[in-house]
C-alpha cells in the first residue's frame, strides 16, 4: 500500500504533528520548522522515502532513529542547517544501509 501525507508551511519542531501510520511509505515534510526527528522509527516502521527538506534541522543527534527504519531508501535534508556538514551523506548512508539515494543524489 502506498500512503503519503503531506503537511507545508505549519509550525512544528518535530514530526509529532503527523499521526502514527504503521503503513506510511513517503512523507514529505518540508518547510515546517522541523528542529529534529524523534520517534519516526517508531511511528512509520514502513517508511520507504523520507523528505525532511527546507527544514531547521541542526543536529544529527537522534541519527539512530533512521537506523530503526529497515525499508528507508531514500532521505532529503537539503536545505537545512545540518546539510552543510561535509559528511552528511556518508553518515546516513552508513546509518541506514538500505539507502539508495541521499539528499536527491
Amino acid at each position: 500500500m502506498n500512503i503519503s501525507k503531506c503537511l507545508v508551511n505549519k509550525d512544528a519542531e518535530n514530526l509529532d504533528i503527523f499521526p502514527d501510520l504503521d503503513e506510511l511509505t513517503s512523507l514529505v515534510a518540508r518547510d515546517l520548522g522541523i528542529i529534529w526527528i524523534t520517534d519516526v522509527g517508531k511511528k512509520y516502521p514502513s517508511l520507504q522515502t523520507l523528505d525532511v527538506s527546507n527544514n531547521k534541522i541542526y543536529s544529527l543527534k537522534n541519527l539512530d532513529e533512521l537506523e530503526r527504519i529497515e525499508m528507508l531508501v531514500e532521505v532529503n535534508m537539503n536545505q537545512n542547517p545540518i546539510h552543510v556538514h561535509k559528511g552528511l551523506d556518508e553518515m546516513l548512508q552508513d546509518a541506514v544501509p538500505a539507502i539508495e539515494v541521499v539528499n536527491n543524489k
